[in-house]
């Protein structure tokens, strides 16, 4: 894939493409409550993780899945008629700590996965600026930020 695109256009694909599975597990409230506002940006997130994960890799079966997904839930998308804002007050202290929970799961399955990798050698917190670090660190530091800048909004957009 380094030989067809830029290594920076590839990178910018990893991180895009845990960014549309943090902005995912966030909208997963909004399909919970069955809010169009949730089905439509989940169909596009769907058909972007797509992309990206072709980008990144010619991940065929990631893609796959993600269209899929996408093809699912447009097949149901007559369930989804609520007209509310996406952030509501049913989301909750808990609900937030859940998905920091599963997004604090996915790194350590990162770090358990890359135990062994050469890339394994650089320090954790140099991974942003050296070049050859571990993109799944990348990644998941985008994927925290997005998460935490939710629930900072969540947090402020109460009303008091």
């Amino acid at each position: 894939m380094y030989k067809f695109l830029p290594s920076a256009l590839i990178n910018l694909s990893y991180i895009c493409a845990s960014l549309v599975g943090a902005a995912l597990l966030i909208l997963a409230h909004g399909l919970y409550r069955r809010l169009h506002l949730a089905y439509l940006w989940s169909a596009l997130l769907l058909v972007l993780g797509a992309v990206f994960s072709l980008l990144k890799g010619v991940d065929v079966e990631e893609a796959l899945i993600c269209l899929l997904a996408a093809a699912l839930l447009y097949w149901t998308k007559g369930a989804f008629h609520r007209q509310h804002p996406l952030i509501a007050p049913t989301v909750t202290p808990v609900w937030l700590l859940l998905v920091s929970m599963v997004l604090i799961c996915c790194v350590w399955l990162g770090f358990f996965a890359h135990q062994n990798a050469n890339d394994s050698q650089i320090p954790w917190r140099a991974f942003v600026l050296n070049t050859d670090g571990p993109q799944f660190l990348r990644a998941s530091l985008a994927a925290a930020m997005m998460i935490a800048g939710f629930a900072v909004l969540r947090v402020f957009s109460r009303k008091t």
